[in-house]
């Protein structure tokens, strides 16, 4: 199996505001190194990230050697993303894209951060097969009741990891990404009404 390794995590650069460590936060971001896996474009388009944040990242992530991306490519969208595990993986992968795209069908299908995700105005949710477990990001809030549900599945900085060695929670999946959908399209529509 293709394992993921996090390798290096070096801190985002000191200064950032409040706003911009939210959006970082927000988008699944917890160190400097996932912002050369997204183009500069995504991280401006995230709400809280202003000119100033991003010259800081810039320059953080030039120190390091690295760079945004400056186009967003995949090999074959989320069917490449998936067709690089062994079998079993790829059925679960496939499944929860199911899932998701049941739950969310205004959603469009996009890489970022080299994984799968769904977007409808902002990004919905994001997952990723890794050496043990499938991923979901970002966390979930906003509604007790599935956050006491999602508790057992908890990782670092509340992302969700679903053990390959148990049964995936799919009718729990489908509950997050429905209370996403309904977040994403509440903020969308306050953005749009404090706009007029």
């Amino acid at each position: 199996m293709r394992t993921r390794t996090s390798g290096n995590r070096t801190p985002f650069p000191e200064g950032l505001a409040q706003p911009a460590l939210r959006a970082l936060a927000n988008a699944g971001i917890d160190h400097l190194e996932q912002l050369a896996g997204v183009t500069e474009e995504n991280v401006r388009s995230w709400h809280g990230i202003g000119p100033n944040a991003l010259k800081r990242l810039q320059a953080a992530l030039t120190s390091l050697g690295l760079s945004f991306i400056t186009q967003q490519t995949t090999d074959d969208g989320i069917d490449g993303y998936i067709s690089q595990f062994p079998d079993e993986v790829q059925a679960v992968l496939k499944k929860v894209r199911e899932t998701i795209r049941s739950a969310a069908p205004e959603a469009k299908e996009v890489i970022s951060y080299k994984m799968p995700a769904f977007r409808q105005h902002g990004i919905l949710v994001y997952f990723a097969a890794w050496k043990t477990h499938i991923g979901l990001y970002p966390p979930i809030s906003g509604d007790e009741a599935l956050t006491k549900a999602v508790a057992a599945y908890a990782g670092p900085k509340g992302n969700l990891q679903f053990p390959l060695a148990k049964s995936i929670p799919y009718k729990l999946i489908e509950r997050i990404v429905k209370l996403r959908v309904k977040q994403d399209t509440e903020k969308a529509a306050a953005k749009k009404k404090k706009r007029k």
